[in-house]
C-alpha cells in the first residue's frame, strides 16, 4: 500500500508505503496495510516538515491527528494506492 499526502494544489508533501502481509486476526491485509501506511505517512510528514523538537514528541496518533486536521481544514488529501492498484480518483481516501 502506498500513501501520498498532497496539498490542495497537488504538491506532494510526504509519501510512505507498507507491504507487510501481516494483519490482525480481526482485519484484512488491505486494511492493516492502509493503517500502517497512513501512520507512516503522518510520521514522515511531521519528521520532514516540523522542527526536530516537534518531530521528537509528535508521533503516531498525534501525527495522524495533525494530518487529519490538514485534510479537513486546509484541503490536503491522503491518497492510498494498493500495490499494482489503480491510482484513479476512486482509489483516493481523503482525511
Amino acid at each position: 500500500m502506498v500513501a501520498i499526502l498532497t496539498r490542495g494544489n497537488g504538491e506532494v508533501m510526504a509519501t510512505a508505503a507498507d507491504f507487510d502481509p501481516k494483519s490482525p486476526g480481526y482485519g484484512t491485509v488491505d486494511s492493516a496495510q492502509k493503517g500502517r501506511a497512513r501512520q507512516a505517512l503522518a510520521n514522515t510528514f511531521v519528521r520532514e516538515w516540523c522542527g526536530a523538537d516537534i518531530a521528537e514528541v509528535m508521533r503516531g496518533y498525534d501525527a495522524e491527528q495533525l494530518v487529519d486536521a490538514l485534510c479537513q481544514r486546509k484541503g490536503y488529501q491522503v491518497t492510498m494506492i494498493a500495490a499494482g492498484g489503480d491510482p484513479s480518483p476512486a482509489a483516493t481516501e481523503e482525511g
